[in-house]
């Protein structure tokens, strides 16, 4: 069975684009929210299939929640759950926070699908994905 992979940016198109990216390897799960998101992992976790989760690929810029205390909240609640960071505006500074937050991989928009899939594989470990 596939392992599921939750995806979450606001903008509509990018979050498309990573599904068609990582939909061989995943069960993409999507949410357009930080709020989304938690609520959707809680689900999860009550109905017991957060097991079957393999992580979250998190947009840093959204419109409720900065996706750098989503991760926060994540990683209080899930502190096992891979999460990617991504964003457009790649600094020093961003990686830095993402990395002292807990945060497995960053990724930079845009992206090709070789590196997403790429940066992925190497946040997820054994759900890796092929590079294909």
């Amino acid at each position: 069975m596939k392992p599921y992979l939750l995806v979450v940016d606001d903008e509509p198109f990018v979050r498309k684009l990573m599904v068609m990216c990582l939909t061989t390897e995943f069960y993409c799960l999507e949410a357009a929210s930080g709020g989304e998101t938690l609520d959707k992992l809680y689900k999860l976790n009550t109905q017991g299939y957060l097991k079957h989760v393999a992580g979250v690929l998190l947009d840093v810029k959204m419109p409720d929640y900065d996706g750098f205390d989503v991760l926060k909240m994540l990683k209080q609640s899930y502190p096992l759950l891979p999460v990617i960071m991504c964003t457009a505006m790649s600094t020093v500074e961003g990686v830095t926070k993402a990395a002292d937050r807990g945060a497995s991989g960053y990724v930079v928009k845009p992206f090709t699908r070789s590196s997403l899939r790429e940066k992925v594989s190497k946040a997820l470990g054994d759900y890796s994905v092929s590079i294909v």
